[in-house]
């Protein structure tokens, strides 16, 4: 056992173990599972969010770490298109593993370069950068939104914590 877990629980460290004992479809199905639990629970008591993709909505954050290429405060217009790439079961994309970040990142990419054709919005590109440093800064973007967005999902998964009860032999 990785005596580097100190300050865990027994059963965090028995949950850890498992999870490393698992394949990568297993983790990911596991991972997608817990997290959709809690944002359930979480969802549930919150009456105003009618469905999870609300609530994933309303945690959309509005700005992310070192951005490079993408306007954060032009990405909360951008929300919308969250319907068509996370719809229902899609969601273990984003409530999954991570591997698939640069897949995610690739798409999202993609759709803010449509709409800002679309709507006439001024790129990096259009000031120099040129367009394959422009892609490669998109998608290392939205790696870092989806990060940041799962870092606010999480901490209003800890917010909503349930009160620890001892259960039998608890501690």
């Amino acid at each position: 056992m990785d005596m580097t877990l100190t300050g865990l629980q027994p059963d965090e460290v028995r949950l850890l173990r498992a999870f490393r004992a698992m394949g990568p479809c297993e983790q990911d199905s596991a991972l997608s599972g817990m997290s959709r639990t809690v944002l359930e629970r979480i969802r549930q008591a919150n009456e105003e969010e009618e469905t999870l993709e609300d609530m994933l909505l309303f945690l959309w954050p509005s700005d992310w770490p070192e951005p490079l290429a993408v306007d954060p405060s032009w990405a909360v217009e951008f929300r919308w298109r969250l319907q068509e790439f996370f719809p229902g079961d899609d969601l273990d994309s984003l409530l999954g593993l991570s591997d698939r970040d640069g897949q995610a990142a690739e798409y999202l990419a993609e759709e803010y370069l449509q709409a800002a054709d679309e709507q006439a919005l001024p790129l990096v590109v259009d000031f120099g950068v040129p367009e394959e440093e422009m892609h490669k800064d998109m998608r290392q973007d939205f790696v870092n939104f989806i990060r940041e967005w799962r870092e606010q999902m999480l901490a209003v998964m800890e917010k909503a914590r349930p009160v620890q009860r001892t259960g039998p032999g608890g501690t």
